[in-house]
């Protein structure tokens, strides 16, 4: 597995990123962070057996739901670019390399 980060380095950014995740708003039981949790368990599966990149898959597991958005809401459609450009957002306010 090829990552530009160490094993410590990722498990830090781990802890950082359920930390803010854990403090969002659960706007459906559905994702909730249980719902977080088997997303990053699985991202981390895959990604072993694909020989991907953990410093990239991990922050996209952990924050791929981060804003938010019940399902009756009139944003619902937009959910994903919303998270998408949270993530970013997040990612460059806590310099993230």
């Amino acid at each position: 597995m090829t990552d530009s980060m160490n094993q410590t380095e990722l498990t830090h950014w781990s802890n950082c990123f359920l930390q803010h995740v854990e403090n969002l708003e659960v706007v459906d039981v559905g994702h909730d962070i249980n719902h977080i949790k088997r997303v990053v368990k699985s991202a981390v599966q895959f990604a072993q057996q694909e020989s991907a990149n953990l410093a990239v898959v991990l922050p996209a597991a952990w924050l791929h739901d981060c804003v938010p958005v019940s399902k009756d809401s009139p944003l619902r459609s937009k959910a994903s670019q919303l998270s998408a450009d949270k993530a970013v957002e997040l990612l460059k306010s806590w310099q993230y390399p």
